[in-house]
């Protein structure tokens, strides 16, 4: 049983005595009241320490101030392609990309706050050249890398889902470049070319024609640029150099010809751009299908009208040994410079009867056999090339494209429509031609002789004369339903 503890007697009190004594023992209730105190909730935090200035909220507010978007206006940086500036490890601070891009729009500095303990840096996601763009994050992460901020304010490891993206662009790009060249061409389309008859119309139709033909075009505007005179400052400017560095090309297509009223020939062409890739880019730097847009249209005029210097085309001649169904003999190979197409050469050919210069051309071949003959052979002997056609010459070729060396069938000459669109002379037997139950070549006019019994050979010169003639009088070249887009005329 507890005892109960008696109170000391009270004193009498002095007239300036308080009630208590300070000296005395506490109460046991008293005690009670002072581990109450002890153990009772703290006070409430002052407004500096509450949760709204807190790391975490702070560190949420400062991404929110950073913008998506900043253009550059350093105007060395702008200069330049993003991979010139940043490779693809780099970090960069705040104040080096506020440099780029100036004060007026710059990315906010980490407060003091949090800059004992975090830091704010730049890591390179992508440098896009094309674009002229670069793709940053902006990282707040702790000084003694242990983690990452979110933009929720949240601490992480995960650098993947820490940080704000940013795009800085302004920078150099090829997108921006190629609108530049394109519009540096479209402000003058019309070219005159030298006015004399160093470049005649179908020499320049026939360069630039093969040109667009090739896989892989070089030196485009320089070969266009050779027709225009000297002293012409509207010469088509040159691909920008810092494209041409980036593999970009120029590339032409669709040449054409426009015949107008006066007789006079123009010349239309296109010119694109096309990447290293071997993709076309139009001026709003789409890649397209190159049959929907055929580039700008680029015309070259002023040539002189009635040109008579078709004879001027260096001819060559070359002995191309072949078999026709086992039996073996030579095609004589007759080629035009720059000509590379039949369709080029039945223009050329149709022009040469047109204007009436058959004997002249086949005097021109002649020649060229002879010179042929020498460079092929080493002979310089006059009567060789006379005799190595009426002994091993079974056909005369003036087709470009005629590369075979082994026929199943033992005549070359279009004996069916004999319209002579092949372009082979010769390659039939001697006497009378028939075919179609039709006279096609008589006796007198057939430029071929029996050999060895059951073959065929042209007669030597006279012969290649004769089967020359016979081709040019067939109906291909004849016929006029295309003299107007015919380049020599």
């Amino acid at each position: 049983m507890n005892r109960k503890l008696k109170s000391p007697p009270p004193t009498k009190k002095g007239k300036n005595e308080t009630s208590l004594s300070t000296d005395r023992p506490s109460t046991r209730s008293e005690q009670n009241t002072d581990d109450n105190l002890k153990n009772s909730p703290k006070p409430l935090p002052s407004l500096d320490d509450s949760p709204s200035t807190t790391d975490s909220h702070l560190i949420k507010k400062y991404y929110s101030e950073i913008q998506e978007r900043y253009e550059v206006t350093n105007q060395q940086q702008k200069s330049l392609f993003p991979t010139q500036i940043i490779n693809q490890s780099s970090k960069v601070t705040v104040p080096e990309i506020n440099s780029w891009i100036g004060e007026q729009t710059r990315i906010p500095l980490l407060p003091n706050e949090l800059s004992k303990t975090n830091e704010s840096v730049g890591l390179k996601l992508h440098a896009d050249d094309r674009d002229g763009t670069i793709t940053l994050k902006i990282f707040v992460s702790k000084k003694d890398s242990t983690g990452h901020y979110a933009t929720s304010g949240e601490l992480s490891t995960n650098m993947d889902s820490s940080g704000k993206t940013v795009t800085l662009s302004g920078f150099a790009g090829e997108k921006n470049l190629i609108q530049e060249q394109y519009s540096t061409w479209s402000q003058n389309t019309t070219f005159n070319v030298q006015s004399n008859q160093t470049h005649p119309f179908w020499k320049v139709y026939f360069d630039l024609t093969n040109l667009s033909n090739e896989s892989n075009q070089t030196d485009v505007i320089s070969k266009i640029n050779h027709y225009l005179p000297e002293n012409n400052a509207q010469k088509l400017k040159p691909l920008n150099q810092s494209l041409q560095a980036r593999q970009y090309q120029v590339k032409l297509a669709q040449v054409g010809l426009n015949r107008l009223t006066n007789g006079q020939n123009e010349l239309n062409l296109n010119l694109l751009i096309k990447n290293g890739d071997n993709q076309v880019d139009k001026e709003d730097f789409s890649i397209p299908n190159e049959q929907s847009w055929v580039g700008l249209p680029i015309k070259l005029t002023n040539f002189a009208a009635n040109e008579t210097n078709l004879l001027n085309i260096p001819i060559k001649a070359r002995f191309t040994p072949i078999t026709t169904k086992g039996k073996k003999s030579d095609r004589l190979d007759i080629s035009f410079e720059n000509l590379i197409t039949k369709q080029q050469v039945t223009w050329y050919l149709k022009a040469i009867v047109r204007k009436n210069k058959v004997d002249e051309l086949l005097k021109k071949i002649e020649n060229s056999v002879k010179d042929g003959y020498k460079k092929q052979y080493h002979h310089q002997e006059a009567w060789r090339p006379n005799a190595k056609i009426n002994s091993d010459v079974f056909a005369i070729s003036l087709n470009p494209e005629e590369k075979k060396t082994k026929y199943d069938a033992d005549k070359l000459y279009d004996l069916q429509t004999n319209s002579g669109a092949n372009l082979i002379a010769g390659g039939h037997q001697d006497g009378d031609v028939t075919a179609n139950n039709k006279k096609i070549i008589t006796r007198n006019n057939n430029g071929m002789r029996r050999h060895n019994g059951n073959a065929w050979r042209v007669q030597g010169t006279t012969g290649l004369n004769k089967e020359l003639k016979n081709l040019l009088s067939l109906s291909t070249f004849q016929n006029k339903n295309d003299d107007n887009v015919n380049p020599f005329l």
